[in-house]
């Protein structure tokens, strides 16, 4: 997350780290947002770490515009909710 934020000065948290479970698997979720790069619009960022099985973190991040904010969020969760760690 302080590589998001340092990379984009602009960029704060939207809803602080909660602790999920993914697959039976734990998680953390973090919700972000900032400028976007397009004019008059802002950015949503979602970054989900999960632990996997053989101690190790895997992790995703979902970056999409304000504007299309509910689309794209149904569709991270299918995304996350197709992931399968061995």
């Amino acid at each position: 997350l302080k590589g998001i934020q340092q990379s984009n000065p602009g960029v704060q948290v939207r809803e602080s780290t909660q602790n999920k479970r993914i697959n039976h698997q734990p998680a953390q979720i973090t919700e972000l947002a900032g400028p976007s790069p397009y004019k008059g619009q802002s950015e949503y960022i979602t970054a989900i770490t999960m632990a996997h099985p053989k101690r190790l973190l895997f992790s995703m991040v979902f970056i999409y515009p304000e504007s299309d904010a509910e689309r794209a969020r149904q569709l991270a969760r299918q995304i996350v909710q197709s992931v399968q760690l061995r």
